[in-house]
């Protein structure tokens, strides 16, 4: 097993393990996640379902009505209505979730454009500094929107 080290200095202070940081990944197997929870729990690899499509929609959904946050995601909606920073871009619907990352991740999913987008970063290497804080507050919707931009865009190759 490999293990990463957390660059959080919330989750550091705790001794490293913390529900809020430290999960690591590739951009592969994200993209599988990704698709299972936008095909309501179905793996569209393999055809196998992982977890029931009501559990699927809890996911995605508020779950109290003071909180815009759903099971670890942020609610698009939320931010979108009352004008505040997007890091998911201007183009994912009220429906679409998503959760960023001390290191400038990023992961939206929108459930109802069967769309997702992932930016893996590693923006506080080799230190954390305001400057690079604001610079991924850029970087992220930019990336999200092109992503959009390009799903939308017909190629030919």
């Amino acid at each position: 097993m490999l293990w990463g080290e957390v660059h959080d200095l919330n989750a550091y202070v705790m001794g490293g393990m913390a529900g809020h940081a430290g999960l690591f990944s590739s951009v592969l197997d994200l993209c599988k996640f990704c698709t299972t929870v936008l095909s309501g729990g179905v793996c569209p690899a393999t055809g196998k379902r992982l977890y029931s499509e009501s559990a699927s929609k809890l996911f995605l959904s508020r779950l109290t009505p003071v909180s815009p946050y759903g099971f670890g995601w942020n609610l698009y909606g939320d931010g979108a209505a009352k004008g505040s920073y997007l890091s998911g871009g201007k183009h994912l619907s009220r429906a679409a979730v998503g959760h960023t990352g001390f290191t400038g991740t990023s992961m939206w999913l929108d459930p109802s454009q069967h769309f997702f987008v992932i930016l893996l970063t590693n923006s506080v290497h080799p230190d954390a500094t305001s400057e690079q804080g604001d610079k991924i507050r850029e970087v992220r919707p930019a990336v999200a929107d092109a992503a959009f931009k390009l799903r939308s865009t017909e190629t030919t190759l």
